[in-house]
């Protein structure tokens, strides 16, 4: 039985096989099954594997906690008897009759037999664990491929709803502004209209303008907090956990073995981490790239960045002129004369 490692599951396990075999033991069991199973199936839009697997288990489920309840009902059954037989036993000796024939070992043969669909319940919910954990496990690449593209379809419907939002708190402050500007105008071109305006009160003394128009502040803090929210969404253009596969999923190795793109959000965002949000190189000017500098990700300014292409550049071309030396015998940045006997000669 494989349950997901968790800092209790060993001795979960422990515990239910100190257990004897009953409608104890079967509970137990199933509601360890259930605790480990209780992720799976995910919300969203399972494979039909994984649905008709979860399916099958719930009803093995359902199906053990019946045969648990029928050994209670045996039991039970059997304690009657007992009295019964008691009963009837005593009844007949006061009437000077035989004993009649006992009814209790019927009854615990029953117990005996639901004990035994007790075991076979748990082989059986067992089995459908096993599979439900298995459908799971050969869909994962291609279902998380699924569940990748719709988190990618969600980020991008929020950056639409997060610029709409934008635009439409930008359009309330520019008309509230507007009606502010109206109000100006019009009161101060006239002082007594101001003044009448400026003492009204509404009942228990409200300073009615003043408290309608600006005790409560503006709508700029709305604008920018939206604002701010949509540059970070937008950083985070990417969704980090597609640039992952599954060793089970076909492109793994070929991705595995693939340079790492450096514009890559997560990629800067893991080398600032390490390497600090200022620039690696010259400790000064804020760091915005990330690049490789002796097999390790740094993040640098874009002048230390562009030196630091240069330098890689003179680098790959020193190692392409070792190569075709070595190949060829020849170093291609030196001029070269072809003697008689076709040896080669610096011009």
């Amino acid at each position: 039985m494989k349950l997901k490692k968790t800092r209790n599951s060993r001795s979960d396990l422990a515990d239910l096989h100190g257990l004897s075999a009953g409608p104890a033991r079967l509970a137990r069991l199933l509601t360890l099954l259930e605790n480990d199973l209780s992720g799976l199936p995910p919300d969203g839009n399972p494979p039909a594997s994984v649905i008709e697997a979860h399916s099958a288990f719930t009803s093995a489920v359902a199906w053990a906690t019946q045969v648990g309840e029928q050994v209670e009902t045996a039991e039970q059954a059997a304690k009657q008897a007992a009295a019964h037989d008691v009963e009837a036993a005593a009844q007949a000796f006061r009437e000077g009759k035989a004993p009649p024939k006992v009814t209790q070992t019927k009854a615990a043969d029953c117990i005996t037999g639901a004990l035994v669909g007790c075991e076979a319940a748990e082989k059986l919910v067992e089995e459908a664990h096993a599979h439900l954990v298995a459908a799971v496990r050969d869909a994962w690449p291609e279902w998380r491929r699924e569940d990748v593209a719709c988190a990618e379809k969600a980020h991008g419907d929020l950056d639409a709803a997060l610029a709409a939002a934008l635009a439409a708190a930008r359009v309330l402050v520019a008309r509230r502004a507007a009606v502010l500007a109206l109000d100006h105008d019009v009161l101060a071109r006239d002082p007594a209209l101001e003044a009448q305006v400026s003492g009204e009160r509404r009942p228990s003394a409200v300073s009615w303008y003043y408290e309608t128009h600006f005790a409560q502040g503006g709508w700029n803090g709305v604008v920018q907090a939206i604002d701010d929210l949509a540059k970070q969404v937008a950083a985070s253009h990417e969704f980090p956990a597609a640039d992952w596969l599954p060793p089970e999923d076909p492109g793994h190795d070929e991705l595995l073995a693939t340079d790492v793109d450096a514009g890559r959000y997560w990629l800067h965002s893991m080398a600032q981490r390490e390497t600090t949000a200022t620039c690696s190189v010259c400790n000064r000017a804020p760091a915005e790239v990330p690049v490789v500098i002796e097999g390790k990700w740094w993040t640098v300014c874009k002048a230390c960045a562009a030196v630091n292409a240069a330098e890689q550049n003179k680098i790959l071309d020193e190692r392409e002129r070792q190569a075709q030396k070595a190949a060829h015998g020849v170093d291609p940045n030196i001029a070269y004369s072809l003697g008689e006997d076709g040896s080669h000669h610096p011009a």
